[in-house]
């Protein structure tokens, strides 16, 4: 049985009694469709009454909240039916009205334009309507497209009228239809060389970039590529001089679009633009990491590297790492062969931002080891003591990744320059984290030729604490007791602020009021509820949690010798 006819009488007495939008108000969401399927039956060759019920005028004095499940029916119901074309732009255009986001007219807009296919023969009546109303109509693209579809030398000649419209939404509306018609012939050429044109140096910005985007579609609806017009593929060649941001951002779009299939000479001219992009260029930025990250890192490593390392670098709106978050993603995870080649050739660089970049690739406080290797890099004996130190600039807190470029420095070398190599190992990373030569008898796993080098490492760093330990201890260096109370009085001040800013700052605890009564491992939390006389009670048992790395020696005993060496090192350029 038919789970429509469960409503025919309810729909039958909403329509007698006038109440039909209001019916239409409380329909739920699963029984949109089956109310949609008896409402078709009910009003065909009635739409007279329908309409007089539901139009322009009722609808707009309805909320968004209450029109939504209206929607959800006459877009299954007006497609269906017959009716006056003036009823059905005035309900599009009310219940466009009613979204309150931009781009939410989708429902609307797919309701007229499965109307429109229904009554093809209505279309450039649709159009002249639109054309003479004064409102700024997003129904304009789906009517245009329709009407091609009837008479296409006249859909191309009043598109390309109305591309010159003061009204933004039907102007854009009318470029990108050029782009989506089926064209064929001569009518296909007179798109093209509009789209071609208005691609052009002389048109304004926004304009410009909708001819692109208009463009990007055509090529991207041709299947062959010997069928790809060349002059669409010249006209993007030609928008890559000197463009706009809003033009970069539609130019690069179309590397997204695979079917498109842009020549070489178009895409390296498109990958030089991304490296001028800043960071006041969000979306544009957004796309450009989609396009890096589908790339192959391996075999694309050069232009990936020039690209983001001239994003990076881009003067004082320049990105982080962070804004190409899904390329940074994806690098983390090659093989170290892959990885160890960007974070090698990232340092080598020697700019600061190049640096921390390479440290933020890796998972904060990194302690796994990676079997890095420096032959593909052809470095000089100068050059691998300025990548240590560049390790000792960016990489102090990442100390898995700096072992495993510190013993691939040790593998690169050999005689004396090894051992001197392994003095500055010893002397200071080693001396700062003495711990640190477990990671490196562990790399002896997988480059057992390292052994003679680890072990006068180990008995540097052994010489270094029994120096140590034999020394005197200075008293005069010990805070003293009403020290060590204020040092600790202050750090409980500092969490406890930290805490209550916390608390401000959270938007769930914004909502609701609480007090909380603490004892043993637990907390008893009362939270009062709007409009409740009693508060509810939650309890809640405490967990711990922690996490330890050590710090580095000389931050404790001189951080401020520290902090300069590390500036030195940092400053530092790459030996000529």
């Amino acid at each position: 049985m038919d789970e429509s006819a469960d409503y025919n009488s309810e729909l039958q007495a909403a329509l007698a009694g006038g109440d039909l939008l209001a019916y239409l108000t409380n329909v739920s969401f699963r029984a949109a469709e089956n109310v949609a399927s008896a409402l078709v039956r009910l009003m065909q060759g009635k739409e007279t009454e329908l309409y007089s019920q539901i139009n322009a005028k009722t609808l707009s004095d309805l909320t968004r909240e209450k029109s939504r499940s209206v929607e959800q029916v006459l877009a299954e119901v007006l497609p269906k039916l017959d009716g006056e074309l003036s009823e059905l732009l005035g309900i599009s255009h009310a219940l466009i009205d009613l979204c309150e986001q931009p781009g939410s007219e989708h429902s609307a807009i797919s309701m007229f334009e499965k109307w429109l296919e229904s009554h093809a023969s209505k279309s450039e009546e649709a159009l002249s309507a639109l054309e003479s109303d004064t409102r700024d109509s997003p129904l304009l693209l789906s009517t245009l497209l329709a009407f091609a579809k009837v008479n296409a030398g006249e859909a191309v000649s009043r598109a390309v009228a109305i591309c010159d419209d003061q009204r933004p939404v039907m102007r854009r509306h009318a470029v990108m239809a050029l782009g989506y018609m089926e064209l064929c012939g001569e009518h296909l050429q007179s798109a093209n060389d509009f789209l071609v044109e208005r691609s052009g140096p002389e048109t304004m910005e926004l304009d410009r970039a909708n001819a692109i985007s208009a463009i990007h579609r055509r090529l991207q609806g041709i299947e062959d590529q010997k069928d790809k017009p060349p002059q669409l593929f010249e006209a993007l060649q030609s928008a890559c001089n000197n463009p706009s941001p809003a033009v970069v951002n539609e130019i690069v779009r179309g590397l997204i679009l695979e079917k498109i299939k842009h020549p070489p000479s178009l895409k390296a001219s498109i990958f030089d633009l991304m490296s001028d992009v800043r960071a006041d260029q969000p979306q544009t930025i957004d796309l450009i990491d989609m396009v890096l990250y589908g790339l192959d890192l391996d075999a694309e490593r050069d232009l990936v590297l020039r690209v983001v390392s001239g994003m990076l670098t881009n003067g004082p709106k320049a990105i982080g790492i962070d804004a190409l978050d899904s390329t940074k993603h994806k690098l983390a995870a090659e093989p170290p062969s892959v990885l160890g080649w960007y974070i090698v050739e990232l340092l080598l660089d020697g700019r600061q931002p190049l640096g921390e970049a390479a440290s933020r690739i890796f998972p904060p406080l990194d302690v796994k080891l990676y079997a890095f290797d420096l032959a593909p890099h052809n470095l000089s004996q100068n050059e691998v003591f300025y990548l240590v130190r560049k390790v000792y600039a960016y990489l102090m807190l990442d100390r898995g990744p700096a072992v495993s470029l510190l013993a691939a420095c040790l593998k690169f070398l050999s005689g004396e320059v090894l051992k001197a190599m392994e003095g500055e190992i010893a002397s200071f990373w080693l001396e700062n984290y003495p711990g640190d030569i477990a990671m490196f008898e562990r790399v002896l796993d997988t480059s057992p030729e390292l052994k003679p080098s680890v072990k006068r490492l180990k008995k540097a760093k052994d010489a270094y604490l029994k120096g140590l330990s034999d020394g005197r201890g200075n008293d005069a260096f010990k805070p003293s007791p009403p020290e060590r109370q204020a040092q600790w009085d202050r750090r409980r001040k500092e969490q406890h602020e930290i805490a209550k800013q916390a608390h401000k700052s959270s938007v769930f605890l914004s909502f609701i009021h609480t007090k909380t009564m603490l004892y043993g491992r637990g907390a008893v939390s009362y939270i009062y509820g709007t409009g409740a006389d009693e508060p509810t009670r939650h309890e809640m048992l405490y967990q711990s949690h922690e996490t330890s790395t050590p710090i580095p020696r000389m931050d404790l005993h001189c951080p401020e010798r520290l902090a300069y060496l590390r500036l030195r090192f940092r400053m530092e350029e790459r030996p000529k």
